[in-house]
């Protein structure tokens, strides 16, 4: 009996082994290896028939405690998971319970029963021997393996996503007990990750750890100088930052990146930006409805919905599918985002459109930014003049500058815009830095040091919120740059018809002063001069007047109007706010590139040509200007002694009593000075060079776009649809072309800058 004794005894050693503790004769040395000391097996060798170990008792111990080995990596890993100290992801401690969970369901309760047989054994109530004990840990023993193998791969993996990978990783396996196996721990340990998931989707909260979740929310939370709920792009475009290496492998589909981020960040928007906070997603469906009836279930039972939406994992029936394609594991999530993402966007879309006034405010920027309101413009350049030219801008403040433009908007009908758009305009003062980096197109005609009073103001339009989602604050750098450039544009056309009408007055009141002094252009040389610097400048302004009506022209009916149509199209057409957003910033860029400030590379050569010829037709004004200014006085004045010498006529005295009263013949006013015919000559010339320059250059960019083109369209023997000659990036550049072209003939049609010249 003492030998049975014995053997009982190390049956209860092995007991111990089995769940990582040491006894007496068996245990694991600090390498971790199992010993087995002070065995006898004489008794088993002389009794097997009798003998609780049997033969080979040694091996079979080894073999059987090799589960105890397992076990204790297994525990190793739970504990250090669970402890409160340390640093581990809500993925690793819901692992971790569901390991412990599993040991307590399938090992602890196996070894429970063991115990009380052996205490059977012990009272000779019943026998269990080493030999059964194998038997009956062969398999649990497998499945021990299988959880150590699993525990050791994830050592110094902490992320949860990480995590979540790696087991994925472990099920990709030809043994269908170890896939049904590491597939159980991956329904539990996802549960933090899908609860995360779901949280966001459904609330736009984020639940989880910065690095833990794809979805993180960005340092860079709010602008300064603005409250959070005014920062729509911000809340939009940068609050939240997406790291798809997060997204664990076989867990949701990477294609369901976006529609995520699009639906978390969508919900944040309506409640931050559009401040409806009691608004809320309706996944609901009929066929949802069915089965919460058929399971007993009510609508606030969280986590049957979470089942019913795709918020749990579910095994892949086809293992090639869970490795290649996890589309099927996530069919009923996709499903879910794709009835809330559109639930958002349509949501979002409609009151940017309805409730906040999108087109009309996008349509202001355009009458007054783009300067599409034609006779606002018009009378403000009309009051702006004598206040900017003549008196030097001194003095001038934004609400100075704000009379001029509610003067002109009650003066034109601009006031005929609603009321939520007018109170929008705004002035601009800008400094000098803010000058140079806005105004593209600035002219310095005055002495260096001075500021020319033009540029020191910008019209401006104050976006309300949330529509700064899609108007933000890169849309409003192209709003004044394209601003700055039109404002040039149309500065130079009001001066050139200003020096129009100067030019008429003075030509009548010359004429009529040569015919009261019967001068004949033939004989009189200095009347012959005057003429001749006149008729020059006459010629110089309707060259300069006609490039600047076929800019003009160019830029509001082919760039302005065809964009704005286009613009509108897709506005109405919008399904997403992203659709929306895209389609103003390339109505953006479609007007700068085609307004020829910049082309696609960011060249700014055509542009600074533009510039060089409007400093010219500037310059050509402000020389007219002081030339007629000059003459204006002195015709002025001779038209005064004209008028006294009359008078004395009539009273029987001479008209003039010396000769230097009537001196205006020799000079004619000064016109006759070949100094100012020379520099009219000589800006004349420069500008039809500046002329020539731009048009070859149009010549050669419209060429050699078309000759692009046309290398790339494809062959009516292509596999591909024949009817389909242009991709629709093609189609576009080419009516970008077209419109090119039609200006570079509108600006030459005759041939004047004679382009084929080299």
């Amino acid at each position: 009996m003492a030998n049975r004794d014995s053997e009982i005894l190390i049956l209860r050693e092995c007991l111990y082994t089995l769940q990582g503790m040491n006894g007496a004769t068996l245990y694991f040395d600090k390498e971790q290896e199992f010993q087995i000391s002070n065995l006898d097996s004489e008794f088993a060798l002389s009794n097997p028939s009798q003998s609780l170990l049997g033969q080979g008792a040694e091996e079979a111990l080894r073999s059987c405690c090799k589960a105890g080995w397992y076990y204790g990596r297994i525990q190793e890993y739970i504990t250090k998971a669970k402890d409160a100290n340390s640093s581990s992801s809500s993925v690793a401690k819901a692992l971790a319970t569901a390991l412990q969970d599993y040991l307590l369901d399938h090992y602890h309760s196996l070894l429970a029963d063991w115990e009380s047989k052996l205490d059977a054994t012990n009272n000779d109530d019943g026998i269990i021997s080493l030999r059964q004990l194998m038997i009956r840990l062969r398999e649990p023993t497998h499945q021990l393996r299988t959880l150590a193998m699993v525990v050791d791969g994830l050592k110094g993996i902490k992320r949860g996503s990480e995590i979540l990978t790696a087991l994925v990783q472990h099920s990709w396996h030809g043994d269908s007990r170890h896939v049904k196996l590491v597939q159980g721990l991956i329904q539990k340990a996802s549960q933090p990750w899908f609860d995360a998931l779901y949280f966001w989707t459904t609330q736009g909260m984020l639940i989880m750890e910065d690095d833990e979740f794809f979805v993180v929310k960005s340092e860079k939370r709010e602008i300064p100088g603005k409250a959070n709920a005014d920062n729509a792009v911000l809340n939009w475009k940068d609050t939240f930052v997406v790291y798809k290496e997060r997204v664990p492998t076989g867990i949701m589909n990477q294609t369901l990146v976006q529609p995520s981020l699009t639906v978390g960040k969508g919900i944040n928007f309506i409640r931050q930006c559009l401040r409806d906070s009691g608004w809320k997603l309706s996944l609901l469906e009929d066929k949802h409805l069915d089965t919460l009836s058929s399971e007993g279930g009510t609508f606030d039972d969280e986590e049957l919905k979470k089942e019913l939406f795709g918020y749990r994992y579910h095994p892949p029936k086809d293992i090639v599918v869970s490795r290649c394609n996890s589309t099927r594991q996530t069919s009923k999530l996709a499903k879910t985002l794709e009835v809330a993402e559109e639930q958002i966007n349509s949501y979002i879309v409609e009151a940017l459109r309805e409730r906040h006034n999108l087109m009309d405010h996008l349509h202001g920027l355009k009458q007054f930014l783009l300067l599409g309101q034609g006779d606002f413009i018009s009378a403000l350049l009309e009051s702006l003049y004598p206040e900017l030219e003549w008196e030097g801008g001194t003095g001038l403040h934004a609400y100075s500058l704000m009379g001029f433009v509610d003067s002109a908007l009650k003066s034109t009908n601009a006031s005929q815009l609603p009321s939520w758009v007018l109170e929008r305009l705004s002035v601009k003062m800008l400094s000098k830095e803010q000058q140079d980096s806005m105004l593209q197109f600035r002219f310095s005609l005055q002495a260096e040091g001075d500021d020319n009073a033009w540029d020191t103001f910008a019209l401006d339009y104050s976006v309300p919120a949330p529509l700064t989602a899609i108007v933000h604050d890169s849309a409003m750098d192209h709003y004044h740059q394209v601003f700055s450039f039109l404002w040039a544009l149309k500065r130079v056309e009001f001066l050139l018809n200003l020096t129009w009408r100067q030019s008429t007055d003075l030509n009548h009141a010359i004429i009529t002063f040569a015919q009261y002094h019967a001068i004949n252009m033939a004989s009189h040389q200095p009347y012959a001069q005057a003429i001749t610097l006149l008729r020059h400048i006459s010629m110089a302004r309707q060259s300069m007047m006609h490039f600047i009506i076929n800019l003009k022209s160019y830029l509001f009916f082919e760039v302005l109007e065809g964009a704005w149509k286009t613009l509108s199209s897709r506005i109405e057409q919008g399904e997403s706010l992203d659709e929306l957003i895209q389609a103003h910033d390339e109505y953006l860029n479609e007007i700068i590139q085609m307004s020829l400030l910049f082309n696609e590379d960011g060249d700014a050569s055509l542009g600074l040509q533009l510039n060089c010829l409007l400093s010219l037709v500037l310059k050509f004004c402000t020389i007219q200007r002081d030339i007629f200014s000059s003459a204006t006085k002195k015709v002025e004045e001779a038209t005064k002694l004209l008028k006294q010498a009359e008078q004395r006529t009539k009273q029987g005295e001479w008209g003039f009593t010396s000769p230097t009263e009537n001196d205006e013949t020799e000079e004619f006013f000064g016109l006759s000075d070949p100094i100012q015919l020379t520099e009219v000559i000589d800006l004349s010339d420069e500008f039809y060079l500046a002329t020539q320059r731009l048009l070859k250059r149009l010549h050669e960019i419209t060429h050699g776009i078309s000759g692009a083109r046309q290398s790339s369209m494809r062959s009516p023997t292509d596999d591909n649809d024949s009817d389909t000659m242009f991709s629709s990036a093609a189609r576009h550049d080419q009516l970008n072309v077209d419109s090119l072209q039609f200006l570079t003939f509108q600006l030459d049609f005759s041939g004047f800058y004679k382009l084929d010249d080299e």
